[in-house]
């Protein structure tokens, strides 16, 4: 299932930044310290969101508590022994997104902004390149936003995240073959979400809810 919340910039407010410590307390220990050392207050408010909705996500689908989790040396979290089940999150802009499936994952989110000839230069392929520029003006920010957050989704999948060849990356065959499958999609006019999972069972966006912030606040005592 795909969970994902929409109202961080409630955040930003004195109501919900007085309840940062008092959340941030519910996840493990390891990624308590990594979600403190981001140096900006929204990327760790971003960052623990997404981590409320694995906690909402793993008791709502497996009905216990969350398993240990680790960091992998590429940086993917992920669980520390076999629990059936694997997750991937993601944030942007005002969203946070995470995914728990029983298959490896892969999610991300991007919101939609200005794109530099650089920045197309530097993780497009010369196909997707042509795609963009020949794109009307709008569209060609959406349409990099889609393919970004597909490159994303494939590098997560794989463990080596953005540290790769973008380039390598491809666009819509990659998402269809015997290895994996997965979709990409505008979940709003402004941000783009894809999903690629291991395996031919494919994903559908139709398994996506979306869900308040204050309905993953922990209400109980630690």
């Amino acid at each position: 299932m795909i969970y994902v919340c929409n109202e961080l910039e409630h955040w930003t407010t004195v109501q919900y930044e007085s309840r940062f410590m008092s959340q941030i307390a519910y996840v493990p220990e390891n990624v308590r310290a990594h979600i403190l050392k981001k140096a900006r207050p929204m990327s760790r408010y971003q960052s623990l969101t997404g981590w409320l909705l694995l906690l909402y996500a793993y008791e709502k689908e497996y009905g216990r508590s969350l398993p240990p989790v680790q960091f992998l040396p590429g940086g993917k979290p992920g669980f520390v022994q076999d629990t059936g089940g694997y997750f991937s999150l993601s944030h942007s802009g005002n969203m946070a997104c995470c995914v728990l499936t029983d298959v490896p994952c892969g999610v991300d989110i991007q919101e939609v902004r200005s794109v530099s000839p650089g920045l197309i230069a530097r993780c497009c392929n010369d196909r997707e390149a042509l795609q963009i520029q020949d794109a009307a003006d709008g569209e060609r920010e959406r349409l990099f936003a889609l393919l970004w957050s597909r490159k994303e989704a494939m590098g997560k999948l794989n463990g080596a995240g953005i540290a790769q060849d973008l380039k390598s990356l491809g666009w819509s065959e990659d998402f269809d073959s015997s290895d994996f499958s997965g979709f990409s999609c505008m979940i709003t006019e402004h941000t783009a979400l894809a999903l690629c999972c291991k395996g031919e069972k494919k994903p559908n966006l139709e398994q996506l809810t979306i869900l308040s912030l204050s309905s993953l606040f922990r209400k109980d005592s630690v």
